[in-house]
Order: structure tokens, then C-alpha cells, then sequence
């Protein structure tokens, strides 16, 4: 079975169709490998004795053959196929290319690997050891691989779409045995369309019907209601539905085939009508179309019934019916409809008098089920508004209180800082006093009598100034400073005594520095 599908409810799934092409290809080509060894010596020594020129040679290719025929006794599958191969290359040096002995010799070598990749995947069923399945199964794909391979051998076109739709076909169970669905649907798909390249009337609604079921694996219904439509109509139109071969059936194909299941006995045609009409039960379920739904169901059920011989209760194919069986009861009114009954919590909406109305009217009960479906949802979407306002309005007060807290920490942080700050303008340094002036600077360096005798020596040359520079006389007014220094003189000298500044005896006193915007008058 496939994994559940999204827009299917649980227990519902589509069924595979697990057919394989299979033929008995000795028939139809040469008994190589399969045959008796008394047929297999006939066929070599009427061989020869058509050949004369050739019969050392073709003892060779029938001692490799005898080889090959060991090994598959023995069970060495692959060197059996190596020795095949063999054979075949040597054949082509003995016959032409579109000689019946080298086509048919290739044709029966991609048959036998077919027929070997066929019987390790069927073999899988009966093995229960994780680790021995997966090497059985890879054999299988290493087979089939290697038979696609050989296809290129074959020249006719039609005869090359034959294997090719054959393998692709029996490829599809593989994946669908390693549970990859799309894959599988994807080599039943390549099966469809090389059978069709094949021109090959007979199975053709076999081909048909896998594409259709491939449909519902990869849920797409509409088109899948539809592909099951054309399977049945071109089954009705066939000549055979049961598909058994008649004079025409195989009028294109290289050898004579049929289709089987894989793992059961069950008749083919059988098998398709159940596994159809099932599918199509399905995908009316998935299109909401239960009326329909419960007929399709129904016609599958007297499928399995008629064949109860080899789908047993336990059958997987016979659970998924009774599934799709009691789903379609519960969706219908043939069912109790105390099941049905609606939620408490439903009664008391203005929708249940509607709804009972309209059931009342249509008695279908698809249309009570989307109703309350819809009506749930509505209830469910309210729910989920209000919900994500509630929660909206939570994160917005978490904000709120988280900016609060913040603008807390801010204040308190400005209340330290200011307190802070008040401490450090406490704590500072006072102010450095202006610079000291030169005149300040002047009396701190010279002597109270020099400045008085300075002074007076000014008043005494009245409004003029003698400055002597580099021992010439010059008289000039005195300048704006000069006449803020003597302010100034004559200010500190009436705060201060004569002899405050006097020297003791025998000291010299220090030449004063010149003042500033005069030069140095030298002495007499």
C-alpha cells in the first residue's frame, strides 16, 4: 500500500495493480535454456546439419549453451546470463544480423533477464529478513536495468517498444515494492506510452487501467475519474475482456505474452474490474462525491466476493475495500443517525434550523456532513480570531511593561549620575586666580625707592619721557599704558610707608626688568 494521501480521510487509499508481462519466449524463439535436453540436442543437430559450414563453430556455441544451462540449474543467475551473452556474440559470427537464429537468440536473451529480475521481485514477498530483501530487491533492479540495456540490440522499432513497455511495466512493481509510489507511477506511465508504440491491440486496457491507477497514487482525481472511465469503456470494447489470446491478438508483438499478477493467482481481468472499480470508489471520496462513492464500493466488494477463493478476508486488497466500504455507510443515510447527531454546542447556533431543513429536504447525507464541516470551520476560524487578538493584546502589554521597567532604569540611572555629578563640582579644585600682571609682577621684582625715584623723576620732566636708546635721547608723550602703570604706582603708594621695602644693610637690591613698552634707561 502507498503512503496516506492528504485529501483522502485515514484509512482510505487506492489499490495497486501489481501485473507483470510474463511469457513462456521458448515457444517463440529457441529452447536455449528452459527446454529438455533432448529438444535442446535436437534443435543443435538439425542446426548443424542445415550448416555444414559451420559446424565446428556452432559445437562451440552449443558447448557455452550446455555451460549456461548448468548454471541456472545451479542457481549462478548472472554467470548463466554472462554465458548467454557470450553466445550470442558468436552467433552474430556465424549469422547475419537479420537471421532468425541471432534475432531470436537476442530476444530470448532480454526475456531471460526479464524473467529473472521478475521472479527475484516476486520472491520478496516470502522473505521476512530486512537485509536479505534489500539484496534481493537489488539484484532485481540490477536486472532490469541490464535488460533495458540489451533493448538496443534489437532493430525493429516495434519489436524495441515491446520489451521496452514490458520491462517499464515490471520495473513500476519494483518501486512500488521499495514504497516509492512516484517512481512507480512514473515507469507505468513510460509503459503506456511504448505500448503504444508497439501497435499491440491485445492488453491494451491492461496498459490503460495502470496509467489511470497511477493517477490516483499522485492525487489527481479529476483526471483520474476520468482515465478509469476510458480503462472500463476501452475493456467493454475489446474483443476479450478475460484477455485470452487468440489468432490476431499477437499479430505484432515478437513472441506470445500474457499478463498476471505478481503475487497472486488471480485472474487478470478479474483483478482489473476490482481494482478499478475500488480506485474509482476512492476518487469519488476524494471529489466529495459519497453517493457515488458507495455504488463504486459496492461493485468492488461483489468483485472480491466472487473471487473469495483467492482474496482471503486478511487480503490487503479486501481490508481497503471494507474500509472504503464503512466510510461510504457512515456518509450516508443508511447508517444510524445517532452518529450524526450534532454538538451540544451546535444546537444552540441559528445554523441548525437551516441545516435540519435542508436535510430533511435533500435526505443526503454528503450535504448535512459539508454543512456541519463548514459550520465547524466557521467556529473554528472565530476561535482562532480570537485567540490571536488575545494573544496580540498580550504581547503588547509584555511591551508595555518591559518599556516601563526600562524608563524606571533610565530615571534611577539620571538620579546617580546627577547625584554624582553634584559630588565632583563639590569636590573640585578652585578656580586659578587671573594671571598676574606686569606691573604686579614689576613691583613684586623691584625695590619701593626705585619706583619713587622713577616716579618723581617723571614728574620733574612733566609731561614728556626721556628715553635713551642705544645712547640717543628721544622725548615723547607718554603712552596710554604708561599712564595706567603710574595710577596704578601712585595707588600702591598710598597704601604702603616709605622704608617697608628697604633692604638690609649692605644687600644690593635687584635690578628691576624693564617694563613692558619702555627700554632700559642707562645709568649716569
Amino acid at each position: 500500500m502507498s503512503a496516506p494521501n492528504a485529501s483522502l480521510p485515514d484509512g482510505i487509499q487506492p489499490i495497486w495493480l501489481d501485473g507483470v508481462v510474463n511469457s513462456e519466449y521458448e515457444r517463440d524463439t529457441l529452447p536455449l535454456l528452459f527446454a529438455t535436453d533432448d529438444v535442446y540436442n535436437e534443435y543443435y543437430e538439425v542446426l548443424a546439419s542445415k550448416n555444414e559450414g559451420f559446424r565446428q563453430p556452432l559445437e562451440m556455441i552449443k558447448l557455452r549453451n550446455k555451460r549456461a544451462r548448468e548454471q541456472r540449474s545451479a542457481g549462478y543467475w548472472q554467470e548463466c546470463l554472462n554465458t548467454l551473452s557470450q553466445c550470442i556474440h558468436l552467433r552474430r559470427c556465424v549469422f547475419n544480423d537479420d537471421d532468425f537464429q541471432y534475432t531470436a537468440a537476442v530476444r530470448h536473451f532480454i526475456l531471460s533477464i526479464l524473467n529473472f529480475a521478475t521472479f527475484f521481485l516476486k520472491e520478496v514477498k516470502n522473505v521476512q529478513a530486512k537485509g536479505t530483501k534489500d539484496s534481493i530487491l537489488a539484484k532485481s533492479f540490477q536486472l532490469f536495468k541490464q535488460a533495458e540495456d540489451a533493448t538496443a540490440q534489437i532493430d525493429n522499432p516495434t519489436h524495441r517498444a515491446f520489451f521496452k513497455a514490458a520491462i517499464a511495466n515490471n520495473l513500476s512493481n519494483y518501486f512500488f515494492r521499495r514504497r516509492k509510489a512516484k517512481a512507480a507511477s512514473q515507469q507505468a506511465v513510460a509503459a503506456l506510452k511504448h505500448w503504444g508504440r508497439s501497435k499491440i491491440h491485445f492488453a491494451s486496457s491492461f496498459f490503460i487501467a495502470r496509467d489511470a491507477m497511477t493517477l490516483c497514487f499522485l492525487g489527481r482525481w479529476e483526471e483520474a475519474a476520468k482515465a478509469l472511465s476510458a480503462a472500463r469503456k476501452c475493456e467493454q470494447d475489446e474483443e476479450s475482456s478475460t484477455l485470452v489470446a487468440t489468432k490476431t491478438s499477437f499479430e505484432n508483438a515478437p513472441v506470445r505474452f500474457n499478463v498476471q499478477l505478481l503475487s497472486n493467482p488471480m485472474p487478470i481481468a478479474d483483478a482489473m474490474q476490482l481494482v478499478q472499480n475500488h480506485n474509482m470508489a476512492v476518487t469519488m471520496i476524494a471529489l466529495r462525491r459519497y453517493k457515488e462513492a458507495a455504488v463504486w464500493c459496492q461493485r468492488a466488494m461483489e468483485n472480491a466476493n466472487s473471487n473469495s477463493q483467492h482474496l482471503a478476508a486478511t487480503h490487503p486488497w479486501v481490508r481497503a475495500i471494507r474500509e472504503c466500504q464503512d466510510f461510504c455507510s457512515n456518509m450516508s443515510f443508511s447508517h444510524h443517525y445517532q452518529k450524526f447527531r450534532m454538538r451540544l454546542e451546535d444546537r444552540t447556533q441559528p445554523e441548525f434550523a437551516q441545516m435540519q431543513k435542508i436535510i430533511n429536504e435533500t435526505r443526503t447525507m454528503p450535504i448535512f456532513n459539508s454543512l456541519l464541516q463548514h459550520h465547524r470551520q466557521r467556529l473554528r476560524e472565530e476561535k482562532d480570531e480570537k485567540r490571536r487578538r488575545e494573544g496580540e493584546e498580550e504581547q503588547y502589554k509584555q511591551r508595555l511593561e518591559a518599556q516601563t521597567e526600562r524608563n524606571k532604569q533610565n530615571k534611577a540611572a539620571t538620579a546617580v549620575y546627577a547625584g554624582e555629578t553634584t559630588r565632583r563640582q563639590q569636590l573640585a579644585k578652585p578656580k586659578r586666580a587671573a594671571p598676574i600682571t606686569s606691573l604686579q609682577m614689576y613691583v613684586r621684582n623691584a625695590s619701593y625707592k626705585e619706583f619713587v625715584e622713577e616716579y618723581y623723576a617723571e614728574k620733574r620732566q612733566g609731561k614728556g619721557q626721556v628715553l635713551m636708546i642705544e645712547g640717543q635721547q628721544e622725548t615723547s608723550p607718554p603712552s596710554a599704558k604708561r599712564r595706567e602703570l603710574n595710577d596704578a604706582i601712585a595707588a600702591d603708594a598710598a597704601l604702603n610707608t616709605p622704608g617697608d621695602d628697604a633692604l638690609p644693610q649692605g644687600s644690593e637690591e635687584p635690578a628691576a626688568p624693564p617694563s613692558p613698552g619702555d627700554e632700559p634707561v642707562p645709568a649716569s
